[in-house]
């Protein structure tokens, strides 16, 4: 359009200039000014200039067609830009409101920390759980504020979750851990740290996600009661059947027929098994109950581990199993012995119970400087690997186990991960299904403190 006008402006110049030229021609003779040479000095090399200047626009058109052009792409450009920033802030305005309503909703408290340790979020479940308000909270340190503890352990911090978040390691909460408000009151909490990284793969901050379980550790102290009542109610019953059963066995008290030896022999097996059975949910409950003393000694592993196998041996005759054990001279650690023997018992047991005749196994331990690492191996039916994150549950087994072997409470490996916690140790494993599994357990050479109880494991 200015290009346009530009070149009708051009036209009409020039004609104007036509024009004035041409008067002055015809009017030349009878004005004398026009006849002057100071006139014509002035006069006649301007039109001269203005035709240059007005060609020298025409010539260079293109260039402001160019120019023009360049321009209206320049400012679409913009308004593009400016359109699509415009729609790039709406969409992330939504999804932070997204985002935010979707934590809103949930059950479990989340708390958003920054790098600085300082709280930039909460949401209604978390102001819920602590008692705080987010705006009260917000720029302010969770540790600062709110009071995290964990029985029997005077040194925990949740400051030290938090940080581990931080450098970029998400880390559950251990048990036991408990929130005390300002009315003096705990809640028993669950949960974890994890790390927020950015889009370029840095820890950008930290989400600590917790939740009230104060009525799931209700329940399960109701569990454990009842099992301890109804533990100690069979045992009564239970007793007087052995007597019983042990005085028909005895060839003093009448000989039985060769039927009635064999019911007699089967219902005395039959009652050991209930026997063990109640003898573990005992040893469960007085274990989670924390009534169970400890009492650390001096422990050679390998010599505890060759009493174990010797008084297995007969086991592995029947099954006609092979035996493999590699078990160096080893530093005695301090351990409460009944509680180790549940353990390392319980694993080779197991390895014996599950793997088919004519099978291995083998036990090694070595020193591994701060620690002792002690394992058992099987050639036997292993764990199916969508099961094996229930290996250790309370009253959990295995279908190919069950399968197997209708022996097992589901509660040995249960209490032997119990055990080897309570002493700082760990226990883990690796399997494979039809080929066996690798139960490995470390002892700290710092070995067990003592503790005083009420009862006795197995009393």
């Amino acid at each position: 359009m200015k290009i346009r006008f530009l070149t009708i402006l051009t036209a009409f110049v020039v004609a104007a200039m036509a024009v004035v030229i041409a008067l002055v021609i015809s009017f030349e003779g009878s004005v004398p000014v026009y006849r002057s040479l100071w006139f014509k000095s002035l006069f006649w090399p301007l039109p001269v200039l203005v035709i240059g200047v007005l060609i020298l626009v025409l010539l260079r058109r293109k260039e402001f067609v160019a120019m023009n052009d360049s321009l209206k792409k320049a400012l679409e450009g913009e308004r593009i830009f400016r359109m699509f920033i415009e729609k790039q802030s709406l969409e992330i305005a939504s999804a932070k409101r997204r985002n935010e309503a979707m934590l809103e909703s949930l059950a479990d408290s989340v708390i958003g920390i920054a790098p600085g340790m300082s709280i930039t979020f909460m949401n209604g479940a978390a102001e819920g759980l602590t008692g705080l308000s987010a705006q009260e909270a917000i720029g302010k340190r969770f540790r600062d504020l709110v009071s995290i503890k964990q029985d029997d352990a005077p040194g925990f911090s949740i400051g030290d979750y938090i940080d581990s978040a931080l450098n970029g390691n998400a880390i559950p909460l251990p048990e036991n851990v408990y929130m005390q408000k300002p009315d003096a009151t705990n809640t028993h909490i669950a949960g974890v740290a994890v790390p927020v990284f950015d889009d370029q793969k840095h820890v950008d901050g930290a989400i600590l996600a917790i939740r009230d379980v104060s009525y799931v550790r209700e329940v399960d102290e109701m569990k454990t009661g009842f099992l301890s009542v109804a533990a100690h109610q069979l045992r009564t019953p239970l007793s007087t059947i052995r007597w019983y059963l042990e005085l028909l066995n005895d060839p003093s008290e009448g000989k039985l027929k060769k039927n009635q030896k064999m019911f007699a022999e089967n219902a005395y097996l039959s009652l050991r098994k209930m026997v063990g059975l109640v003898n573990r949910l005992l040893a469960v409950t007085r274990l989670e109950s924390g009534r169970v003393p400890v009492r650390p000694e001096p422990t050679d592993l390998k010599v505890m581990t060759k009493e174990i196998l010797d008084g297995l041996q007969h086991k592995l005759a029947e099954r006609k199993l092979a035996f493999r054990a590699n078990l160096p001279d080893l530093p005695t650690v301090l351990l409460d012995q009944t509680l180790a023997r549940e353990v390392f018992e319980n694993l080779i047991e197991n390895a014996i119970r599950y793997t088919p005749d004519g099978g291995t196994v083998s036990v090694d331990a070595r020193d591994d400087g701060g620690s002792i690492s002690w394992s058992v191996t099987d050639t036997g039916i292993g764990i199916p690997k969508g099961q094996q994150d229930k290996i250790f549950e309370k009253f959990y087994r295995a279908a190919n186990a069950v399968e197997h072997s209708s022996e097992g409470s589901g509660l040995g490996l249960y209490l032997a991960k119990f055990i080897v916690e309570s002493w700082g140790g760990s226990i883990e494993f690796t399997s494979e299904e039809g080929k066996g599994a690798t139960f490995r357990v470390t002892v700290p050479k710092t070995g067990m403190k003592p503790k005083e109880g009420q009862v006795s494991l197995n009393a």
